[in-house]
């Protein structure tokens, strides 16, 4: 029985052992020079790199950085502010943006410790601005702006400029340390302007002594300027307000053609809506003429309206902002 008994017991150690040798392969404990804890040839191995943040600039190296930034956006705001036709404020305003987006990559660089959060929000401004150009652009492109006054105004208005200048201002306090100097283009807020004559004011008036008499229906939900032009040179001009009539009188006789705009704030001086601006010519040419009759004189009155109608039958057609009658 005994015997019996340490065979048992050594076949159990055998096992044990055989299991932790077992257990010990699962694991991989290979020793050193055994092929299997080789590295395989002609495989590298891995390396681990660090690099080290850029050292931070100085303030006289950060101050020349934001000056190179801002010799690179000054000169496309200057062509903003001596844009004339919505042409060139498209290319100004194109310029500009891509000029913005330039400069937020100069400035990507470690300035000093004491800006660090004013240098992120420059950085974002930048980035901001850039998208509000953009969308600038577009929007001349449809007419929704269309002259110098509303286009500078939007400019100066946009989330990005408004950013832009309280960075200006964090920069040049002086507050955190070093005061440093960047934006001085950037424009002071205009209000968006919203100006309007009064009903019925000519705005172009030539001699005229006949007997005609043009009225104008403006049932539509903006102001108006509509045009009596002869030979391509406004004759008569009048503004009519919307949802109101006026009439031109005195009109000479012969043949006109009659074209009108609409919009929002007009400007006197360039003669043109600055906001949603719209130029129509009617198709059919307006006759005027005068005619001695047994009793006395017949004289054409002619009316037009320029909202759409059912039972209307003057057909209007749009021009090219740059084809109507100054």
């Amino acid at each position: 029985m005994s015997g019996g008994i340490r065979d048992q017991a050594l076949g159990v150690r055998t096992a044990i052992i055989a299991s932790a040798i077992c257990a010990v392969a699962i694991a991989g404990c290979a020793s050193p020079g055994s092929p299997e804890s080789a590295t395989p040839s002609g495989v590298p191995s891995p390396q681990v790199v660090t690099t080290s943040p850029p050292a931070a600039l100085s303030p006289t190296a950060y101050q020349e950085t934001l000056r190179d930034a801002t010799s690179t956006m000054a000169p496309a705001f200057d062509r903003l502010n001596s844009a004339g036709s919505p042409d060139d404020f498209r290319a100004a305003l194109e310029q500009a943006s891509t000029a913005t987006s330039d400069a937020a990559r100069q400035l990507d660089a470690n300035p000093p410790a004491e800006v660090q959060a004013t240098h992120r929000d420059l950085i974002a401004g930048l980035q901001q601005l850039a998208t509000d150009l953009s969308q600038l652009n577009d929007q001349v492109a449809s007419m929704d702006l269309c002259a110098a006054p509303s286009i500078l105004a939007s400019v100066s208005n946009t989330p990005g400029v408004n950013a832009l200048r309280t960075v200006r201002e964090a920069l040049s306090s002086g507050q955190p340390g070093t005061s440093y100097q960047w934006g001085e283009f950037l424009p002071a807020a205009t209000p968006l302007p919203d100006r309007q004559l009064t009903n019925g004011q000519l705005v172009d008036s030539l001699q005229r002594n006949g007997r005609g008499q043009l009225t104008i229906d403006n049932g539509a939900d903006s102001d108006a300027v509509v045009k009596l032009v002869q030979g391509g040179r406004p004759i008569a001009s009048v503004y009519v307000l919307k949802r109101s009539n006026a009439t031109v009188g005195q009109i000479n006789d012969g043949s006109y053609e009659l074209f009108y705009t609409s919009g929002a704030d007009w400007d006197n001086q360039l003669k043109v809506f600055t906001r949603s601006c719209q130029f129509e010519r009617f198709d059919q040419a307006v006759e005027f003429t005068t005619t001695s009759v047994s009793n006395g004189i017949e004289y054409t009155e002619e009316t037009v309206g320029l909202q759409p109608t059912i039972n209307g039958n003057a057909q209007t057609e749009p021009v090219p902002a740059k084809s109507f009658p100054r």
